[in-house]
């Protein structure tokens, strides 16, 4: 039986792809859940369209994030924080405190996915940062952290 997909399924296909799948599994499993709707002429139109619109929004939002990335990349970051004597911070520096002074300064547009850190920052001092952009390396910035 042709189906298209409303969301991603492991194993069988993504969003708005007609597939061809057994007809029990279909019925009782994917329309039954609201995963998926049959493949009529006029459902597969629909999906090829809204398949359009969400590609071209995607490319428009990679636009976006390689502008703002350009304006990161290659520059130094600052962000005060609290340290003992021997440059331990108190508090680790993760990626949401990494993304609020991205914000403050005004670049906006990162998310937590925006940076391949492994664990927070502990120490003062300066630091590489690697930026992403669709899962892939796309640069990186330097984040210096001062004590408070």
């Amino acid at each position: 039986m042709k189906i298209i997909l409303k969301e991603n399924i492991r194993g069988v296909g993504k969003k708005y792809e007609v597939k061809d799948v057994a007809d029990g599994y279909a019925r009782n499993f994917l329309i039954a859940r609201n995963k998926a709707e049959y493949a009529t002429p006029r459902a597969i139109l629909s999906a090829q369209n809204a398949f359009a619109e969400q590609e071209k929004a995607r490319e428009e939002e990679a636009v976006a994030e390689k502008a703002v990335l350009g304006k990161l990349e290659g520059t130094v970051m600052r962000i005060t924080a609290n340290a003992n004597e021997q440059g331990s911070l108190f508090a680790g520096i993760g990626k949401e405190q990494i993304v609020t002074a991205l914000k403050e300064k005004g670049l906006k547009g990162f998310s937590r996915e925006s940076f391949d850190m492994k664990e927070p920052i502990k120490t003062l001092g300066k630091h590489i940062i690697p930026l992403l952009l669709d899962g892939a390396r796309a640069g990186d910035f330097v984040l210096e952290v001062e004590r408070e």
